[in-house]
């Protein structure tokens, strides 16, 4: 029998610390291991068996402990309902059908978890016998598509790697070493001051502290993994209230400080959104809770914006962290592909850190921060400044690395700083990472939601926030820098977030919805654009994945002959189908989550196992006949956003256009949602 191989897949909060702190990541155990579980014989292709995970601490010495985490036999099932009418009501109800119906079997688990927006549950168990046995009773059951089944052995000792302080990069000149709350003698608390002042500098750094305080209420959601519950101390720093969803669990070994810090820096008083509302949600370990709390938020809190501050981890088959990455992550995840769902379909704008292992070429962008519909952010170092953004550099732990088909993607798409000072939970040190740096460019764009109430408004703000981020952020002038054929450069993407120039770019937009039929010719064209010499333009297009989303339902064709009035009063079914309506109906359940959503394969396959529209995006000049020549193009195929930047040598008039290529859409499928707007800089600017 084939040894299997499968992706190990991990999460953890993504804040760096000091040589003699804690690091908590969730790692997965060994890539492949010897044959033994009941499981590894299972080769029908309805069943998919995936690793098991582990809490990672790194110890003074800077060694990191793993130990696996007790998953509870973690079983997901993938459902296939048969509905006559699609809504998520009739999803929920399917789904707690399913779990009457176990129950009606007298089946042992411990626990359950359900989605009502997709047909998947899962189970849990006390045992991998009960979980067996389980499996046994049920992988007959026509309602069920895949078994899902997590790997739960655990080890007999703990391993141990070498890791470098990610951290070692920090300009420690800048640092004052405190080791309590008070200098001796002071008359002030310099923590509280350099914690108060370590925020407003970020705020500084990208020009935003004259807009901290627009009165509208917005909803801001920040997603942590459980480490530790909130500081309640610092409840009080919200002016209009955090919502605050922390488990009823004992913490785990990690930053305690985490959840606290992210929440303070997006909405708190010292942060970038000042008069916002906070929904802190923490998830456990677990797929399931992972996606039941973002239904959650999106749902019953109704939150359009979410801050992400946690990534995925792999390990390779020797259990080194630092090593054979890019190999195991050459796909697009189903959890990314779950992400992009409902930002197409809510509006939701996800901001993902980029990570924190940029210094180890093999690391990549992956898994949920992979979603081609998300903001990526990177982290300046630690002594950024706001006197010269241009020349600030990227902390040398924010990575950048992409999955190998997706080199032309704008992962990251913008940097923020990335340092504070915490006083958090009794801590007194600084502390960096990405984690820091997304909830600064979430807060910017609830704070530009705020003074834009078209955009707050639009179901089309995704793409629109993300040209707008790109098209006003500061791009770098250094040495070395590398960019992508797409306009973004490798490790800065398309530079520091900058507020006052995303107002600017936020009175420029354009956007225009395209269906599939559309035809490929010019679709936006800018009005004409004065430029003096020396003035620089920076234009950036976005447009939506669409994630396999339908127009109109497709219902399965096993129902199609049971619209009937009767069969409704009667609660009755025809008895006796046709082959030929068998065979359409099983290959409507593999092309279709449901009747409204296709499966990632189906939608690669419809549209030729090509990702996006192809957009290309021109910036042309008047000459003087009047005949206007192409300056720049962006012509990349595998990416949903492009950027040009321009300076001009002499005075001159300018517009940008968007041209459709060839579309990649297809019948029924939802429109393209296609933004674009320009930033105009001075010389010295």
């Amino acid at each position: 029998m084939n040894k299997l191989k499968f992706k190990k897949l991990v999460i953890w909060p993504v804040e760096t610390l000091g040589s003699f702190a804690s690091f908590v990541a969730i790692l997965p155990q060994n890539y492949t291991q010897k044959i033994t579980n009941w499981y590894e014989n299972l080769n029908n292709y309805k069943f998919e068996v995936r690793d098991q995970s582990a809490i990672t601490v790194q110890n003074n010495n800077g060694d990191l402990e793993i130990t696996p985490v007790n998953n509870n036999f973690e079983l997901k099932l993938l459902l296939n309902p048969e509905f006559k009418i699609q809504n998520e009501e009739l999803i929920s109800n399917f789904n707690m059908k399913f779990i009457q119906k176990v129950n009606l079997h007298n089946l042992i688990y411990k626990s359950f978890e359900k989605l009502s927006m997709m047909p998947i549950v899962w189970f849990y168990f006390e045992s991998e016998s009960d979980r067996q046995s389980f499996v046994n009773a049920i992988k007959d059951w026509n309602e069920i598509y895949k078994f899902i089944i997590f790997k739960n052995k655990q080890t007999s000792q703990n391993s141990f790697i070498n890791v470098a302080d990610e951290t070692s990069e920090r300009d420690q000149s800048s640092i004052p070493s405190i080791s309590s709350s008070h200098y001796p003698g002071a008359p002030v608390d310099l923590n509280h001051h350099l914690f108060k002042s370590s925020f407003n500098h970020n705020s500084r750094v990208v020009n935003a502290q004259d807009h901290l305080d627009n009165p509208y209420v917005n909803k801001i959601g920040i997603l942590e993994v459980w480490s530790h519950s909130f500081d309640q101390k610092y409840q009080n720093y919200f002016k209009n209230g955090i919502e605050i969803n922390d488990l009823p669990i004992e913490p785990t070994p990690g930053i305690k400080s985490h959840s606290t810090n992210v929440s303070l820096i997006a909405g708190g008083k010292y942060g970038i959104d000042r008069s916002s509302k906070i929904y802190l949600h923490t998830f456990e370990r677990y797929d399931s809770h992972w996606m039941t709390t973002i239904e959650k938020m999106v749902k019953q809190d109704g939150i359009k914006l979410i801050n992400h501050s946690y990534g995925m981890y792999i390990l390779d088959n020797h259990g080194n962290v630092k090593k054979g990455m890019e190999k195991y992550t050459t796909d697009y995840s189903e959890n990314a592909y779950f992400v992009d769902y409902i930002s197409r379909k809510y509006g939701v704008i996800n901001v993902f850190v980029a990570g924190n292992e940029g210094r180890h070429k093999n690391n990549v962008i992956s898994e949920t921060s992979a979603s081609f519909n998300s903001v990526v952010v990177g982290a300046l170092k630690g002594n950024a400044s706001e006197i010269n953004v241009k020349s600030n550099l990227i902390a040398n732990y924010s990575n950048y690395g992409l999955i190998r088909d997706f080199q032309d993607i704008s992962k990251p798409l913008v940097v923020a700083p990335g340092q504070i000072y915490t006083t958090v939970h009794g801590e007194y040190r600084y502390a960096a990472g990405t984690s820091y740096a997304a909830p600064i460019v979430t807060g910017l764009i609830s704070n530009l939601m705020k003074y834009k109430e078209d955009i707050r408004n639009s179901n089309n703000r995704v793409p629109i926030v993300k040209a707008i981020l790109s098209a006003s952020a500061v791009s770098p002038k250094l040495q070395n820098l590398t960019y992508k054929t797409s306009g973004y450069e490798q490790k800065y993407g398309s530079g520091t977030v900058d507020f006052k120039a995303m107002l600017q770019a936020a009175n420029n937009y354009k956007v225009k919805t395209l269906n599939s039929n559309s035809s490929n010719n010019t679709i936006l064209t800018s009005d004409e654009i004065k430029l003096t010499k020396g003035q620089t333009i920076k234009i950036s297009s976005s447009w939506t994945f669409n994630a396999g989303l339908l127009k109109e339902r497709v219902i399965n064709p096993l129902l199609i002959d049971d619209r009937n009035w009767w069969n409704d009063v009667y609660n009755t079914t025809p008895k006796y189908r046709p082959k030929d309506l068998v065979a359409e109906a099983r290959k409507w359940d593999n092309q279709h989550e449901n009747e409204l959503w296709l499966k990632k394969e189906e939608m690669l396959n419809r549209q030729s196992n090509k990702w996006f529209t192809d957009y290309d995006l021109f910036l042309e000049q008047k000459n003087s006949n009047g005949d206007w020549i192409t300056v720049k193009r962006v012509s990349t195929i595998l990416t949903n956003d492009e950027l040009i930047e321009h300076k001009a040598d002499v005075a001159g008039t300018y517009r940008y256009k968007i041209l459709k290529f060839s579309s990649n859409s297809f019948d029924n499928s939802v429109d393209d949602i296609v933004a674009v707007t320009h930033v105009v800089r001075n010389e010295n600017e």
